[in-house]
């Protein structure tokens, strides 16, 4: 796979941000350099990266319980899937990666590759994909 700019662009936002975007057109490779740069950086992140497909799911809502069930959290609290998923996160360096977010009104911040490596509010980037590759 080739794509050596756009996975350099993300590798930078990445160091720079805690939200990074990839958008385009359906079939273009956005899942695929998504999860080559998550390969990449594996390394980076001392807490992990984890991967969250969303692809099956219909609606936005169930993003929460998705993210959830990827990092293995049912079961472990009583409190909402959004509050255990944020209470996990917050002391973790760990790159998540959503995949193929369902379309509609999200909970929370917008889709993409998102890291928790500093504390406070998130801050985001997009990087637009050419059709292209």
């Amino acid at each position: 796979m080739g794509r050596r700019f756009e996975r350099s662009a993300v590798r930078e936002l990445l160091s720079q941000s805690r939200l990074v975007t990839l958008t385009g057109f359906g079939g273009i490779g956005k899942t695929r350099l998504a999860i080559r740069i998550a390969s990449e950086l594996r390394r980076v992140f001392p807490d992990g990266v984890c991967f969250v497909p969303l692809g099956d799911l219909r609606e936005a809502e169930g993003v929460p319980d998705q993210i959830a069930g990827a990092l293995g959290l049912f079961g472990r609290s009583t409190q909402s899937s959004t509050v255990a998923v944020v209470e996990y996160l917050t002391e973790r360096s760990l790159l998540l990666v959503l995949a193929q977010l369902p379309e509609g009104p999200h909970p929370g911040h917008e889709p993409g590759a998102a890291t928790r490596r500093r504390r406070g509010r998130p801050r985001g980037c997009s990087v637009d994909l050419p059709v292209s590759r």
